[in-house]
């Protein structure tokens, strides 16, 4: 009996191209919602370089933990998460820059690290989604 080497290719083809697909697809991941609220500062001067303020429960079983690395052009941080305006679950720092014209760049700049809660173990996100 002879086989249709045309069918057997084309069936192969079709296994091989539908296996590729199933492995793509599940490759993806789903972000995690994260909720910054409740700020504590564990240590440093609120507002200052190199204060740290942590985040609880950011999402199930992670707290997240936010370092002020550097301030420039005498920016102020006058809150670490403003949750009254714009979107409250969202980490929305104030900061404020310098009111006179031609005072040049002003910012700050932070460091977020996410462990697991209770504990300084890194927690490690398969993917994240951000707005900036």
């Amino acid at each position: 009996m002879k086989i249709n080497s045309t069918l057997l290719r084309a069936v192969l083809s079709a296994v091989i191209v539908f296996t590729l697909s199933f492995n793509i697809v599940s490759a993806q991941c789903t972000t995690p919602t994260l909720t910054y609220a409740n700020p504590v500062l564990v240590s440093g001067t609120a507002g200052s370089v190199n204060a740290k303020y942590k985040f609880p429960s950011v999402t199930t079983g992670v707290d997240a933990y936010i370092t002020i690395l550097n301030r420039v052009g005498g920016a102020t941080l006058t809150n670490i998460d403003d949750n009254v305006n714009g979107y409250s679950a969202a980490w929305q720092p104030t900061v404020r820059t310098k009111s006179n014209s031609g005072a040049g760049e002003s910012y700050f700049s932070f460091r977020i690290e996410y462990k697991d809660a209770g504990t300084q173990n890194n927690q490690v996100f398969n993917c994240l989604s951000y707005i900036y």
